[in-house]
């Protein structure tokens, strides 16, 4: 465990030096914020008092009061917030993409999936897409490091889980590919053809966090079976607690940046992995 972190460490840190030099090849400019006209939809899961630009942030600058002592105070918590939480959430993101991987290498030397369920590669796919192209949209390297690694390691677990399933499996890992490119793809074709009044930044917002709670919610499935058979042996922990991690610091960096896309599904997401967390500690065995 300990050196599968250290390798996700390093992962992570190499994706967010990528994330950032594409995030400097975005140009940023000031963009009219959205204002829905009559008739039109506004969507946007924002906090109060805090305006969006169709796709890129309006950052206001921050007053500081209470003199050097307030300013290093709130300097600091600016850095605890907006830098060190995501920054935790890339690192734990990362580690969480990256645990199938060497069961999933087994089987595929074995040439076969023994007991590993491929259905969530797909899902991963449809989250990591539709939050990579939200992240590029609002300029966003935080959001957009962990999102590049999971993207391209989705893609490696579906096609291997495809070709190691029964025909079956194969046919409903088909499906759901299908299905989340496609909700990715389609959203991506409404904004840049202009065929809906919503701003880009909360059409691909919902659209990542409808994905995102499919996400998580998958790992859900198999509760019930735990519960009637008081047998915690197909929850893994390590997961299981990474999740709760995971949502937290993500859930406390959105608050801190007032998007309450990035805050409210990972507030959720937390609350769900540690329904698993709980299941583990009394069922387990």
């Amino acid at each position: 465990f300990l050196a599968m972190m250290a390798r996700s460490l390093l992962i992570g840190a190499l994706s967010s030096l990528l994330a950032v030099q594409c995030s400097a090849l975005i140009p940023l400019q000031s963009v009219p914020t959205f204002a829905p006209s009559r008739g039109s939809a506004s969507l946007a899961l924002s906090f109060p008092q805090k305006q969006m630009s169709s796709c890129v942030r309006a950052r206001a600058p921050i007053r500081l009061r209470g003199g050097a002592a307030g300013a290093t105070s709130s300097a600091t918590t600016d850095l605890l917030l907006k830098h060190v939480a995501p920054i935790c959430g890339i690192f734990i993101s990362v580690a969480m993409f990256y645990a199938p991987l060497k069961a999933l290498l087994k089987a595929r030397e074995d040439k076969d999936l023994g007991d590993l369920n491929p259905l969530p590669y797909p899902a991963q796919i449809g989250n990591c897409a539709a939050w990579l192209t939200y992240a590029i949209c609002v300029n966003n390297p935080y959001v957009m490091a962990p999102n590049i690694l999971g993207l391209a390691l989705g893609f490696f677990f579906t096609w291997t889980g495809m070709g190691l399933a029964k025909p079956e499996v194969r046919k409903v890992l088909v499906r759901n590919l299908i299905a989340y490119v496609t909700v990715v793809l389609g959203a991506i074709t409404v904004d840049k053809m202009k065929l809906t009044t919503i701003a880009s930044n909360n059409l691909y917002g919902w659209v990542g966090n409808v994905l995102l709670m499919i996400y998580y919610t998958a790992p859900l499935s198999s509760i019930s079976t735990v519960i009637a058979t008081k047998n915690a042996d197909t929850i893994d922990p390590r997961l299981a607690v990474a999740g709760v991690l995971n949502g937290l610091f993500w859930f406390t960096y959105g608050v801190a940046i007032w998007d309450g896309y990035v805050a409210i599904p990972n507030g959720i997401g937390a609350m769900l992995a540690s329904i698993s967390t709980t299941c583990w500690f009394l069922f387990k065995k």
